[in-house]
């Protein structure tokens, strides 16, 4: 926070001064030494509270440090905020004294010349300008924060915890929740979100699966004894062994027939889909969500709650150039990165005719769901096969 907004009008009851003590007429000394190390020396006198507060405005490069009160008046001192507040300060600081037997303010500052830029000044260990520049491209495109993330990654841009402050910085208030947020979910258990590991496993299905056959077949849900689990698990393992299929691990997502049905469907629609950019072998597109009553594409968000909301609205599809490729095309929207696939991508892809839809996927009226289960073979009753 700017030092212009930390300054605050004299409101303290100033220090008693006795009538009998002799009012001092000198003028400020131009030297002063403090208890230390540091050299103070008189800059400047204030007329009113007013005339320093514009100085510092003017200034923009201090910030309130702490006040102290002696019998000359209130001292406020302030620090050079071209640094970090917790690490190394600039050498150069100034304090405002408030006279306790006038409205003036005098303006001491110390000997010692700013050396911010060898310390290293508040750019070089936060975000970089140009990170920030590409930061407000892809929010003006209503981009989601794992979108965001992963477009920053591709051009060696990424701040790993640019979101978590944002969070954090909105849930300020619920102090014993962020501490533990902070530990568990930031520190200790960063890749806790979808999409953080492409092409991971989502859903721990196929060792729960794993684990009811061992509780059907082998231990049949009881608690054994060591000696008897130590026989049950030994034939378990040789019974494994035995069935044990290799299986290579697939590389392509599955596409289901309710995928190809929900594709066709959302193809057929008066979708409107906006071309972005060709690049790295990708081209980018931006489809509207049912959320978004236009494309028209905006940075007004007055609270993180509000991009959130804009952000549903719209999903970012990219597709491999090469046409037969587009089995591998990203999206942004949830469903994609459950299942590595969604109607987006198949759906563009029957838009641009990548791809035709199995005959199967065109049965079901536009607006309908498939039923589950495979399709029938034979018609009702009374019509000809």
């Amino acid at each position: 926070m700017e030092s212009s907004s930390n300054i605050q009008q004299q409101s303290d009851v100033p220090v008693y001064c006795s009538d009998s003590e002799p009012e001092s007429q000198e003028e400020p000394c131009t030297k002063r030494t403090r208890k230390g190390g540091l050299d103070w020396i008189f800059v400047k006198k204030f007329v009113t509270f007013d005339e320093a507060q514009q100085f510092l405005r003017d200034e923009k490069i201090w910030t309130a440090k702490f006040t102290h009160t002696t019998e000359e008046g209130k001292k406020q001192y302030y620090r050079c905020n071209k640094v970090k507040y917790r690490g190394p300060q600039c050498a150069a600081q100034i304090y405002l004294l408030f006279e306790s037997n006038s409205d003036a303010v005098l303006l001491y500052r110390t000997s010692s010349d700013h050396d911010h830029e060898i310390i290293g000044t508040k750019n070089d260990y936060g975000i970089t300008q140009e990170t920030k520049d590409e930061i407000n491209k892809l929010y003006a495109l209503h981009l989601k924060p794992k979108a965001i993330l992963a477009r920053l990654s591709e051009i060696n841009a990424t701040s790993s915890t640019l979101f978590q402050r944002a969070f954090l910085h909105k849930h300020a208030k619920e102090e014993q929740f962020i501490s533990y947020f902070k530990q568990e979910w930031v520190s200790l258990n960063p890749n806790w979100y979808l999409g953080s590991a492409e092409g991971s496993p989502v859903t721990n299905n196929a060792l729960e699966s794993f684990n009811r056959s061992i509780k059907d077949s082998h231990t049949l849900r009881e608690r054994l004894p060591l000696s008897r689990f130590i026989s049950v698990a030994t034939n378990m393992v040789k019974e494994w062994s035995k069935d044990h299929k290799p299986e290579t691990f697939k590389t392509l997502p599955p596409i289901e027939l309710k995928d190809w049905t929900l594709a066709y469907q959302w193809a057929k629609l008066d979708k409107n889909v906006k071309f972005l950019e060709s690049d790295s072998g990708l081209n980018t597109y931006i489809v509207r969500s049912s959320t978004a009553s236009d494309m028209t594409f905006t940075q007004d968000w007055d609270t993180f709650d509000g991009y959130k909301k804009n952000a549903f609205a719209y999903w970012r599809v990219a597709l491999p150039t090469q046409q037969t490729a587009w089995v591998n095309g990203k999206c942004i929207c949830p469903i994609f990165f459950k299942n590595y696939m969604c109607k987006h991508i198949i759906g563009l892809a029957i838009r641009l005719k990548y791809v035709a839809p199995p005959a199967e996927a065109k049965n079901v009226p536009i607006g309908q769901k498939r039923k589950r289960g495979r399709p029938a073979k034979a018609r009702p009753a009374l019509i000809i096969q």
